[in-house]
């Protein structure tokens, strides 16, 4: 019997995203794991000439969530199935800061993202290394990186 029964996975909403969700789902149904899906909404950065300040941010980050959840919504009917168990998150953060923080709360056993180049592994990594000196103990972590297309093929 597998130890792997909560799957967590970052979606953006691109093409990748799909891709990454029919790997999770894959393994999901392998391993009768469930499925825990993550959007994460980065905060805006106030500009100082901006009319409204904070409260104007604010109200505008609130906006950008209700839109992710939407569209999270979306995304998951569009590219799940009945059979799936899927939990849906929409969180505040940059994805790369904020996985570890998801992983521990959704107590996921594996991590199914996407990447389009090592800045976000990097990230990752030292963010685990730092809580490791810690004492907090990092899940397996399985990354998912499309090929790129070539010319010819």
């Amino acid at each position: 019997m597998s130890r792997y029964k909560k799957i967590l996975v970052a979606v953006d909403f691109s093409d990748t995203s799909i891709r990454v969700l029919q790997v999770a789902r894959d393994i999901g149904t392998r391993l009768n794991a469930n499925l825990h899906i993550v959007n994460f909404v980065p905060m805006r950065v106030m500009d100082m000439g901006m009319e409204g300040g904070v409260d104007f941010i604010e109200e505008m980050h609130q906006k950008d969530l209700e839109d992710s959840r939407e569209k999270l919504s979306a995304f998951v009917k569009d590219h799940t199935t009945a059979e799936d168990e899927v939990h849906q998150y929409t969180k505040s953060g940059e994805p790369s800061a904020e996985i570890n923080a998801m992983a521990e709360e959704t107590e996921a056993e594996l991590i199914v993202i996407g990447t389009h180049g090592r800045t976000g592994l990097k990230i990752y990594y030292w963010v685990a290394l730092q809580k490791a000196s810690c004492g907090w103990q990092m899940p397996p972590f399985y990354v998912f990186v499309p090929l790129k297309k070539t010319g010819g093929m």
